[in-house]
């Protein structure tokens, strides 16, 4: 696998969300510090995805904060 300085490399749990500051170390190291947020990301891949047909249902169990959609 190649690696990239704007990559981050996942250390944690697969069974976990990754962690807001390991969004936030993300966007820093790819310039976006202070132009974009975590939750901006969220919302941005949310209006794509709907643009594009996906199921609403779909999208927000993938970008829930919890395991499942319902909470």
């Amino acid at each position: 696998m190649a690696t990239s300085p704007a990559i981050q490399r996942v250390t944690s749990s697969h069974e976990r969300p990754l962690s807001n500051n390991t969004i936030l170390n993300a966007l820093e190291r790819m310039g976006c510090n202070g132009r974009m947020t975590g939750h901006g990301f969220r919302g941005v891949a949310s209006a794509i995805l709907h643009e594009h047909g996906f199921d609403h249902a779909l999208i927000e169990l993938q970008l829930a904060h919890h395991r499942s959609a319902t909470g």
